[in-house]
């Protein structure tokens, strides 16, 4: 099964978009095309559900990653991918 190995963590307007493009174009990371909101307030609990579905769209082959611009402010969802991608890996590798 595929993991989750970092994520983009930035602010609006502070280069992300451009770091998620250019890591998309290597031939060895596989990253969403869409920005990860999976972790905020509205989405968490489905996550937690469905964890799953998540995952699925990710590379087994691959190293992967999301862009999540929007949790810099918002530590919770910081706490929530940090604690998902530690207890993920070793499930997952």
């Amino acid at each position: 099964m595929a993991r989750i190995d970092f994520a983009i963590i930035g602010v609006q307007k502070a280069a992300t978009s451009s770091i998620h493009n250019f890591l998309r174009r290597h031939n060895n990371i596989y990253m969403p095309k869409m920005e990860s909101n999976w972790f905020d307030d509205c989405n968490y609990h489905e996550f937690k559900k469905n964890k799953s579905r998540f995952i699925s769209q990710f590379s087994r082959n691959k190293i992967n990653g999301i862009k999540c611009p929007d949790y810099f402010p918002r530590r919770i969802c910081i706490e929530r991918l940090k604690n998902i991608i530690i207890k993920l890996k070793p499930l997952l590798s």
